[in-house]
């Protein structure tokens, strides 16, 4: 499967999954919408990792580099990072797994 194609399934997937979790248990009910959507960050978290990029800053280069037109409100690194690491929040990607 090309990168892209990858890219788009990826995002799709993510979309419908949180436009479902969304419904039950909003993100936010206060303040301004980010300007990178949750389905955008969560994309390029998963499509960073699965190149093997493994840290936030190296996918946000990555991304700024080479998907930029595809992700036209991509901010400072420091955004997506904080936005991933929201400890309990439903895109957490570093929950600890319990035994």
């Amino acid at each position: 499967m090309p990168l892209e194609e990858f890219i788009i399934a990826v995002f799709c997937g993510r979309e419908s999954i949180l436009q479902e979790i969304m419904t039950e248990y909003p993100l936010r009910q206060r303040g301004f919408s980010p300007k990178l959507s949750d389905s955008e960050v969560l994309t390029m978290e998963i499509v960073g990792e699965f190149l093997g990029r493994d840290m936030e800053k190296h996918i946000w280069q990555y991304f700024l580099r080479h998907w930029s037109p595809w992700f036209p409100q991509l901010g400072w690194s420091c955004t997506c990072t904080i936005r991933i690491n929201i400890p309990g929040s439903p895109i957490d990607c570093h929950k600890s797994k319990k035994a």
